[in-house]
Protein backbone atom coordinates (compact mmCIF):
# COMPACT_ATOMS: atom_id res chain seq x y z
CA UNK A 1 0.00 0.00 0.00
CA UNK A 2 1.09 3.49 -1.06
CA UNK A 3 0.76 7.06 0.50
CA UNK A 4 0.88 10.23 -1.15
CA UNK A 5 2.15 11.90 2.03
CA UNK A 6 5.19 11.47 3.77
CA UNK A 7 3.91 9.26 6.36
CA UNK A 8 1.21 6.86 6.39
CA UNK A 9 -1.13 6.85 9.62
CA UNK A 10 -4.39 4.84 8.97
CA UNK A 11 -5.69 5.82 12.77
CA UNK A 12 -5.93 9.52 11.60
CA UNK A 13 -8.24 8.39 8.95
CA UNK A 14 -10.49 6.42 11.44
CA UNK A 15 -10.47 8.90 13.76
CA UNK A 16 -11.66 11.92 11.72
CA UNK A 17 -14.69 9.49 10.05
CA UNK A 18 -15.88 8.01 13.29
CA UNK A 19 -15.44 11.94 15.10
CA UNK A 20 -17.27 12.73 12.01
CA UNK A 21 -20.06 9.57 11.83
CA UNK A 22 -20.37 9.21 15.88
CA UNK A 23 -24.47 7.78 15.31
CA UNK A 24 -23.67 5.80 13.14
CA UNK A 25 -20.74 3.96 14.63
CA UNK A 26 -21.62 0.22 15.51
CA UNK A 27 -20.51 -2.86 17.65
CA UNK A 28 -19.68 -6.09 15.51
CA UNK A 29 -19.07 -9.22 17.69
CA UNK A 30 -17.94 -12.16 15.43
CA UNK A 31 -18.56 -16.45 16.43
CA UNK A 32 -16.58 -18.73 13.89
CA UNK A 33 -18.39 -21.40 13.67
CA UNK A 34 -17.72 -25.10 12.29
CA UNK A 35 -19.67 -26.72 9.37
CA UNK A 36 -23.35 -27.41 10.11
CA UNK A 37 -23.10 -25.15 13.96
CA UNK A 38 -25.27 -22.25 12.88
CA UNK A 39 -28.32 -24.56 13.45
CA UNK A 40 -28.25 -24.27 16.62
CA UNK A 41 -28.64 -20.65 16.74
CA UNK A 42 -32.02 -20.39 14.43
CA UNK A 43 -34.02 -21.94 17.12
CA UNK A 44 -32.52 -19.34 19.78
CA UNK A 45 -32.73 -16.41 17.94
CA UNK A 46 -36.49 -17.37 16.74
CA UNK A 47 -37.37 -18.47 20.19
CA UNK A 48 -36.41 -14.92 21.40
CA UNK A 49 -38.51 -13.20 19.26
CA UNK A 50 -36.22 -12.34 16.78
CA UNK A 51 -37.48 -11.88 12.95
CA UNK A 52 -35.96 -12.64 9.52
CA UNK A 53 -35.52 -8.86 8.57
CA UNK A 54 -34.81 -10.22 5.13
CA UNK A 55 -35.39 -13.49 3.12
CA UNK A 56 -31.87 -15.49 2.35
CA UNK A 57 -29.39 -13.85 0.19
CA UNK A 58 -26.31 -14.86 -1.72
CA UNK A 59 -23.88 -12.47 -1.27
CA UNK A 60 -20.74 -11.73 -3.87
CA UNK A 61 -17.74 -9.52 -2.61
CA UNK A 62 -14.49 -8.57 -4.41
CA UNK A 63 -11.87 -7.67 -2.06
CA UNK A 64 -8.94 -5.01 -2.73
CA UNK A 65 -5.92 -5.29 -1.20
CA UNK A 66 -2.23 -4.31 -1.66
CA UNK A 67 0.15 -7.00 -3.29
CA UNK A 68 1.81 -7.76 0.26
CA UNK A 69 -1.76 -8.27 1.72
CA UNK A 70 -1.97 -5.35 4.47
CA UNK A 71 -5.46 -5.42 5.26
CA UNK A 72 -5.40 -9.22 5.90
CA UNK A 73 -1.68 -8.86 7.95
CA UNK A 74 -4.05 -6.06 9.93
CA UNK A 75 -6.14 -8.07 10.86
CA UNK A 76 -4.23 -11.33 11.77
CA UNK A 77 -1.40 -8.60 14.16
CA UNK A 78 -4.96 -7.80 15.85
CA UNK A 79 -4.12 -3.91 15.17
CA UNK A 80 -6.30 -1.29 16.58
CA UNK A 81 -7.44 0.67 13.60
CA UNK A 82 -7.48 -0.98 10.36
CA UNK A 83 -9.79 -1.23 6.94
CA UNK A 84 -10.90 -3.46 4.19
CA UNK A 85 -12.16 -2.46 0.61
CA UNK A 86 -14.66 -4.25 -1.38
CA UNK A 87 -17.31 -4.30 -4.06
CA UNK A 88 -20.55 -6.29 -3.29
CA UNK A 89 -23.52 -7.19 -4.71
CA UNK A 90 -26.37 -9.67 -4.63
CA UNK A 91 -28.19 -12.73 -5.59
CA UNK A 92 -25.66 -11.98 -8.99
CA UNK A 93 -27.79 -8.74 -9.79
CA UNK A 94 -26.69 -5.53 -10.26
CA UNK A 95 -26.67 -2.24 -8.40
CA UNK A 96 -23.06 -3.13 -6.79
CA UNK A 97 -21.91 -1.21 -4.12
CA UNK A 98 -18.54 -0.05 -2.79
CA UNK A 99 -17.87 -0.36 0.86
CA UNK A 100 -14.94 1.08 2.47
CA UNK A 101 -15.31 -0.88 6.08
CA UNK A 102 -13.11 1.15 9.30
CA UNK A 103 -12.31 -0.54 12.35
CA UNK A 104 -11.10 0.76 15.89
CA UNK A 105 -11.57 -2.49 17.93
CA UNK A 106 -14.87 -3.95 17.66
CA UNK A 107 -16.20 -0.50 16.99
CA UNK A 108 -16.96 -0.29 12.71
CA UNK A 109 -18.19 2.55 10.45
CA UNK A 110 -18.77 1.27 6.72
CA UNK A 111 -19.04 3.95 3.73
CA UNK A 112 -21.22 3.12 1.12
CA UNK A 113 -21.03 4.66 -1.90
CA UNK A 114 -23.27 3.18 -5.28
CA UNK A 115 -21.31 2.13 -8.70
CA UNK A 116 -23.28 3.46 -11.69
CA UNK A 117 -21.12 1.08 -13.76
CA UNK A 118 -24.11 -1.39 -15.39
CA UNK A 119 -22.18 -4.17 -16.07
CA UNK A 120 -21.06 -6.81 -12.68
CA UNK A 121 -17.93 -6.83 -10.93
CA UNK A 122 -17.34 -10.46 -13.03
CA UNK A 123 -17.87 -10.74 -16.19
CA UNK A 124 -17.52 -14.17 -17.46
CA UNK A 125 -15.21 -14.65 -15.09
CA UNK A 126 -12.92 -11.80 -15.49
CA UNK A 127 -13.15 -8.86 -13.48
CA UNK A 128 -14.60 -5.54 -14.01
CA UNK A 129 -11.72 -2.91 -15.72
CA UNK A 130 -13.92 -0.16 -14.89
CA UNK A 131 -14.72 -1.24 -11.53
CA UNK A 132 -11.29 -1.78 -10.41
CA UNK A 133 -10.77 1.64 -12.16
CA UNK A 134 -13.60 3.19 -9.93
CA UNK A 135 -12.13 1.70 -6.72
CA UNK A 136 -8.89 2.96 -7.50
CA UNK A 137 -9.87 6.66 -8.28
CA UNK A 138 -11.80 6.58 -5.06
CA UNK A 139 -9.45 5.44 -3.07
CA UNK A 140 -6.80 8.09 -4.36
CA UNK A 141 -9.40 11.12 -4.38
CA UNK A 142 -10.94 10.49 -1.24
CA UNK A 143 -8.22 9.07 1.24
CA UNK A 144 -4.87 9.76 -0.77
CA UNK A 145 -4.23 6.20 -1.27
CA UNK A 146 -2.60 4.40 -3.86
CA UNK A 147 -3.16 0.79 -4.61
CA UNK A 148 -1.01 -1.91 -6.25
CA UNK A 149 -4.71 -4.14 -6.36
CA UNK A 150 -4.51 -8.01 -5.10
CA UNK A 151 -8.04 -8.93 -5.72
CA UNK A 152 -9.98 -12.16 -3.55
CA UNK A 153 -13.85 -13.00 -4.45
CA UNK A 154 -15.61 -14.36 -1.59
CA UNK A 155 -19.68 -15.46 -2.27
CA UNK A 156 -21.54 -16.79 1.16
CA UNK A 157 -25.84 -17.55 1.94
CA UNK A 158 -26.49 -14.85 4.08
CA UNK A 159 -29.42 -14.80 6.47
CA UNK A 160 -30.60 -11.95 8.53
CA UNK A 161 -32.45 -11.67 12.14
CA UNK A 162 -33.34 -8.19 13.94
CA UNK A 163 -34.68 -7.45 17.29
CA UNK A 164 -36.90 -4.41 18.32
CA UNK A 165 -33.71 -3.32 20.28
CA UNK A 166 -31.86 -2.94 16.95
CA UNK A 167 -29.25 -5.57 17.40
CA UNK A 168 -29.00 -7.43 14.39
CA UNK A 169 -27.66 -10.78 13.54
CA UNK A 170 -26.36 -12.51 10.48
CA UNK A 171 -25.29 -16.04 9.39
CA UNK A 172 -23.30 -16.61 7.13
CA UNK A 173 -22.90 -19.96 5.49
CA UNK A 174 -21.71 -21.88 1.94
CA UNK A 175 -18.70 -20.14 2.14
CA UNK A 176 -16.13 -20.10 -1.18
CA UNK A 177 -13.61 -17.94 -2.27
CA UNK A 178 -11.82 -17.18 -5.63
CA UNK A 179 -8.49 -16.00 -6.55
CA UNK A 180 -7.26 -14.34 -9.84
CA UNK A 181 -4.83 -14.36 -12.35
CA UNK A 182 -4.45 -11.94 -14.48
CA UNK A 183 -7.42 -10.46 -13.55
CA UNK A 184 -8.90 -14.25 -14.28
CA UNK A 185 -10.77 -16.66 -12.18
CA UNK A 186 -7.82 -19.17 -11.36
CA UNK A 187 -9.56 -21.31 -8.69
CA UNK A 188 -11.97 -21.44 -6.26
CA UNK A 189 -11.60 -23.15 -2.36
CA UNK A 190 -14.41 -23.86 -0.27
CA UNK A 191 -13.54 -22.26 3.22
CA UNK A 192 -14.71 -24.84 6.37
CA UNK A 193 -16.46 -22.60 8.65
CA UNK A 194 -19.50 -20.97 8.80
CA UNK A 195 -20.23 -17.49 10.77
CA UNK A 196 -22.25 -15.73 13.18
CA UNK A 197 -22.44 -11.70 13.67
CA UNK A 198 -23.97 -9.38 16.07
CA UNK A 199 -23.91 -5.70 15.41
CA UNK A 200 -25.39 -3.40 17.45
CA UNK A 201 -25.45 0.76 18.04
CA UNK A 202 -22.01 1.35 20.15
CA UNK A 203 -24.47 2.43 23.17
CA UNK A 204 -26.49 -0.66 23.33
CA UNK A 205 -22.40 -2.68 24.25
CA UNK A 206 -23.93 -3.23 27.85
CA UNK A 207 -27.16 -4.34 27.18
CA UNK A 208 -25.65 -7.15 24.89
CA UNK A 209 -23.44 -8.38 26.74
CA UNK A 210 -25.84 -8.06 29.90
CA UNK A 211 -29.20 -8.98 28.75
CA UNK A 212 -28.95 -10.31 25.39
CA UNK A 213 -26.10 -12.76 25.96
CA UNK A 214 -28.03 -14.63 28.59
CA UNK A 215 -30.21 -16.44 25.95
CA UNK A 216 -27.37 -18.74 24.96
CA UNK A 217 -26.45 -19.78 27.99
CA UNK A 218 -26.65 -23.27 26.78
CA UNK A 219 -24.41 -22.57 23.49
CA UNK A 220 -20.72 -22.08 24.15
CA UNK A 221 -19.76 -18.37 22.99
CA UNK A 222 -15.82 -17.39 21.50
CA UNK A 223 -15.83 -13.92 20.20
CA UNK A 224 -13.23 -13.81 17.92
CA UNK A 225 -12.00 -10.96 14.89
CA UNK A 226 -12.49 -13.41 12.26
CA UNK A 227 -12.71 -12.40 9.03
CA UNK A 228 -13.73 -13.88 5.65
CA UNK A 229 -11.33 -12.34 3.79
CA UNK A 230 -8.64 -12.93 6.35
CA UNK A 231 -9.77 -16.52 6.23
CA UNK A 232 -9.48 -16.51 2.78
CA UNK A 233 -5.90 -15.29 2.11
CA UNK A 234 -5.02 -18.00 4.91
CA UNK A 235 -6.41 -20.60 2.64
CA UNK A 236 -4.63 -19.30 -0.31
CA UNK A 237 -1.33 -19.60 1.13
CA UNK A 238 -2.40 -23.48 2.68
CA UNK A 239 -3.04 -24.18 -0.93
CA UNK A 240 0.31 -22.83 -2.80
Amino acid sequence: MQNNKDEFDISSIIKNLFSKNIKNIRYERKIKLTLNQSDLFHGVLESMGMIEEFKPRNISSIYFDDNIYSCAQANLNGDRYRFKTRVRWYNNSLPSNLEIKFKDGYSSFKLVESIKDQKLPILNKKLNLNILNYVESYLLNSFNLKFTFTNTKIDFLRKYYVNNDGIRVTIDTLLKCAFFKNTFIDHITLLPFELIEFKYPSNMDTHFRKNFLRNFKMIPLRFTKCSKYTESILALQRNL
